[in-house]
């Protein structure tokens, strides 16, 4: 039976137990992920103030930084989560849009050919965005995230890429009563009709990827991401996340899947990132575990 927010969560199959968490831990610490009392957490920063620590400032030091790419470059996530991940990785950006942009950027419209495993040739990792040009209708969506998703993975594959980032949404487990403290651990609830129903098929398309070995897969099932200066004043909505804890998750979740961590040891894994406000909907325990998620902005 599912278990309700006041009852015992479902049990998970993470350890964080004895050597394991210390040396994720101390490994996000030499990453500057997180601070030497662990207690500056992985979105970094003053959520009063907006003050900002870079993620893996040791990465940046390096000679030969990790090569990444990050799809969907014409939607303002996109554009974020390079902002975010630029002084430390060698970012590139892709879109069917040609956008203008600080980085290198090449546009691809993710097809089944030759042109795609171009795009993705000596990446290390690729963060998809996964979101179609703005205004698409829901046939270009569930195109976008199936197939194109699917020649995305089929090149990188071939093309030897360490890690694959997904970015999917928690609104596929909304069919949920909201009296449910839902885990990664929990099927998604969605109808055909669902607007989340692309979201949906995505990650059914990684997994397959990832459960062949191909690829080393991390499925970020975010919130409605949003900016606090943009929803000030409005009612609150429980599935809100600020899309700058957004950008710090998207960069420790990098930084620990291409270390020797225990995230880069597995094949498949979905983590919810959400806020940090105790009327969640959905929990983020898995994340705090395993990419020490701390989210600063509660929406009090």
């Amino acid at each position: 039976m599912p278990t309700g927010r006041n009852g015992q969560r479902p049990a998970g199959n993470i350890s964080t137990r004895g050597m394991g968490q210390m040396k994720r831990r101390n490994f996000l610490q030499a990453a500057g992920v997180i601070g030497a009392t662990g207690s500056s957490g992985l979105a970094g920063g003053n959520a009063q103030t907006g003050e900002t620590s870079q993620p893996c400032e040791v990465i940046q030091n390096q000679p030969d930084q990790k090569r990444v790419l990050v799809t969907s470059a014409d939607s303002p996530l996109a554009q974020a989560v390079a902002a975010e991940l630029d002084t430390a990785y060698r970012v590139r950006l892709t879109s069917s849009l040609d956008v203008p942009a600080t980085q290198p950027f090449t546009r691809s419209d993710l097809g089944h050919d030759e042109s795609t495993n171009t795009l993705v040739r000596g990446t290390d990792a690729i963060v998809h965005v996964a979101t179609p040009p703005g205004g698409s209708e829901r046939t270009r969506q569930i195109d976008h995230r199936t197939r194109c998703t699917y020649n995305l993975l089929m090149a990188a594959a071939e093309e030897g890429v360490q890690t694959v980032v997904y970015l999917s949404s928690l609104e596929i487990l909304l069919g949920y009563d909201e009296d449910y403290e839902v885990t990664e651990d929990w099927k998604p609830l969605i109808s055909s009709q669902s607007v989340a129903l692309s979201d949906y098929l995505g990650e059914f398309t990684c997994r397959e990827f990832a459960h062949e070995s191909r690829l080393r897969v991390v499925v970020l099932r975010l919130g409605r991401v949003v900016r606090r200066d943009e929803v000030r004043g409005k009612p609150f909505d429980p599935l809100w996340v600020e899309q700058q804890d957004v950008t710090r998750a998207i960069a420790g979740t990098l930084c620990l899947s291409l270390g020797d961590t225990e995230l880069s040891r597995r094949r498949w894994t979905i983590l919810h990132i959400g806020s940090g406000s105790p009327d969640a909907r959905f929990t983020s325990q898995r994340a705090a575990q395993l990419i020490e998620y701390q989210p600063q902005f509660n929406w009090e």
